[in-house]
């Protein structure tokens, strides 16, 4: 399962400079303090990315799509 405190983080990220392009959700930041934190908690949710520099590409379910499954509490 996936741990409630990195989607709530990733959620965060989302709603505050994210949008959506077709099926490629997307997550602005060119702030080179933010771009690691992001880029960290993208790794850490096992999410394939790509950062050209303005935004993050997030493009693929993990590898156990099993784990985007948000633990209860």
């Amino acid at each position: 399962y996936l741990p409630m405190d990195l989607w709530l983080e990733f959620l965060g990220w989302f709603l505050s400079e994210g949008s959506l392009d077709g099926g490629t959700v997307i997550v602005s930041q060119q702030k080179s303090d933010q771009v690691g934190r992001i880029k960290g908690l993208l790794d850490r949710m096992e999410l394939h990315h790509q950062y050209n520099g303005k935004d993050f590409r997030i493009c693929s379910l993990p590898p156990n799509p099993s784990r985007i499954a948000v633990e209860s509490f």
